[in-house]
């Protein structure tokens, strides 16, 4: 069994974090986001990965580079020109294994229990199984029907309130047999949301939904992103096996501190400190990810925001639910809000 991640969306909802970071590595508890997924692969098993890329692939590969440091072999396929998700996957498909592919979308942070989904995919004889999971607000994401049996019946893109059935979505992870991928037009741009996945269920595929209870995220907005981290702080203990040395929350102040950082502030509370950062005394982050490299100035106050790499906040700013481009300079003073 192998598995192929998607990574070539260029991020546009979580700028201006993406310009210069692939959307796949930014860091969360100072991990890349596709380690946690490459690490879920491995405790499972399954090793051998491919990447489908297409933006900013060379930063992804020096981020990444070949998976052994992980225990996993990473394979790298660039789009030439975007294909959509179906058709990435087919560019990163294998045509000689005939193998069962496990499929995730490179911009979730999930605990999903991939063992039990394969068990469920196995017995219900599936050809497809997509992960669903309940949102409350499905109205901006596509939702999938099932009938009791948990057969896949029909699937609705962004509904109105009053078409609302069901709560559970895509949760972007989908096992998937060798016939689906004979479904999908050689170097096209094709959805899985909106052409293959229709397609199998009126050409009557085998095709079941695994709604699963664990914790799941589309980090796709600085907003999530901000989320995924806090959470990840708060719920330290249920991420423990994807959690390297120097990222687990201290027990005093929640606090996850990178390499070489010097922190004097007057409070640091359920934040994230990249490698290199400097906190002046006095200073106060709180709720807060900081990048590698930041320098925060005296007595100024960082609260729910989020600052790039590089960037320097001169003495007595104010900065809350503010997003820094890597490399911003905020002066003296400043308030921002």
């Amino acid at each position: 069994m192998r598995a192929i991640i998607l990574v070539g969306g260029k991020g546009m909802r979580l700028r201006p974090l993406t310009l210069n970071t692939p959307k796949p590595v930014v860091p969360v508890l100072n991990q890349p986001l596709l380690l946690y997924q490459i690490k879920l692969l491995k405790n499972f098993g399954i090793t051998d990965i491919s990447l489908s890329s297409f933006y900013l692939p060379k930063k992804l590969h020096a981020t990444l580079k070949d998976g052994g440091d992980w225990g996993v072999k990473l394979s790298y396929v660039l789009e030439d020109v975007p294909l959509g998700t179906a058709g990435a996957a087919n560019n990163a498909y294998l045509r000689g294994a005939k193998e069962t592919t496990v499929v995730f979308n490179g911009d979730i942070l999930t605990c999903l229990d991939l063992e039990k989904v394969l068990t469920f995919h196995r017995q219900k004889k599936s050809q497809a199984t997509l992960v669903l999971t309940p949102v409350e607000d499905p109205s901006a994401y596509g939702l999938v029907e099932t009938n009791r049996q948990a057969r896949i019946t029909s699937f609705l893109e962004k509904p109105s309130e009053e078409e609302i059935t069901t709560f559970n979505i895509s949760a972007g992870a989908y096992i998937l047999e060798p016939e689906v991928f004979e479904l999908i037009p050689p170097r096209e741009n094709v959805s899985f949301e909106r052409g293959t996945f229709p397609a199998m269920l009126r050409k009557g595929f085998s095709f079941y939904g695994y709604t699963s209870d664990s914790y799941w995220l589309d980090i796709g907005t600085p907003e999530k992103y901000l989320q995924a981290n806090l959470d990840m702080i708060d719920q330290a203990a249920s991420w423990e096996w994807a959690l390297g040395q120097g990222n687990r929350p201290g027990t005093t102040n929640l606090l996850v501190s990178g390499s070489a950082s010097e922190i004097g502030s007057k409070a640091v509370y359920r934040s994230v400190v990249g490698a290199g950062v400097r906190i002046s005394a006095g200073a106060s982050v709180r709720d807060s990810v900081l990048w590698d490299d930041v320098i925060i100035g005296k007595n100024c106050l960082v609260k729910h925001s989020i600052i790039g790499k590089g960037c320097v906040v001169e003495e007595k700013c104010r900065l809350r639910n503010v997003v820094l481009a890597d490399g911003s300079h905020i002066k003296k003073g400043s308030l921002l809000s």
